[in-house]
């Protein structure tokens, strides 16, 4: 599962907590930390990079716990975004070539 979701883009580590997340439930820091053998800076990296991509989520009681969303959202928002990638790279396709070309001619001159 980390082999596929590192082709998707996934860092191994956030790979390694996402699908912890996912298999085990919420948990919190203390609990990521000892389970992944990570320091607390290195999960909050962590945390935050899959907080910012929207694929955990976070609830504030009172301790703190991370969620994983469900691998099916997580699917279906690495197609939309890549979908959305290969789109704009289409879209500014005569811009990059045009760009390209002027560099090249610049170099050359």
């Amino acid at each position: 599962m980390i082999k596929i979701l590192r082709r998707f883009g996934f860092s191994k580590a956030d790979a390694q907590v996402y699908i912890y997340l996912a298999k085990k439930g919420p948990r919190g820091e203390i609990d990521l930390c000892k389970a992944l053998k990570l320091t607390s800076k290195q999960l909050d990296i962590i945390l935050k990079n899959l907080q910012s991509k929207g694929l955990i989520t976070t609830t504030i009681a009172q301790a703190k716990l991370f969620s994983a969303l469900s691998f099916e959202i997580v699917l279906d928002q690495l197609v939309k975004s890549h979908i959305q990638h290969a789109s704009a790279i289409t879209e500014n396709k005569e811009e990059l070539l045009a760009r390209w070309r002027s560099s090249i001619q610049n170099e050359d001159s």
